[in-house]
């Protein structure tokens, strides 16, 4: 599997259940969750089951993991 920037990040394991975590500095609540909480004031925790590669690929994960990195390196 490979990132929003080309880089291999981690091996996709068929019919094992995938967990991500994303960090961000605000709640987005929506379906694709499995639950979102509050770490401290700045930092919200963003848990997504993955359970296919299409849903890896799709543009809200994307979109995810750039505002992810995109607060990483504020």
């Amino acid at each position: 599997m490979h990132n929003a920037w080309g880089k291999q990040t981690i091996a996709w394991r068929p019919f094992i259940r995938n967990n991500i975590t994303v960090c961000l500095d605000r709640e987005v609540n929506g379906p694709h969750f499995h639950y979102v909480k509050q770490t401290s004031p700045p930092r919200w925790n963003h848990h997504v089951v993955v359970k296919s590669l299409d849903q890896i690929e799709s543009p809200w994960f994307k979109d995810l993991v750039k505002a992810g990195y995109d607060f990483a390196n504020k």
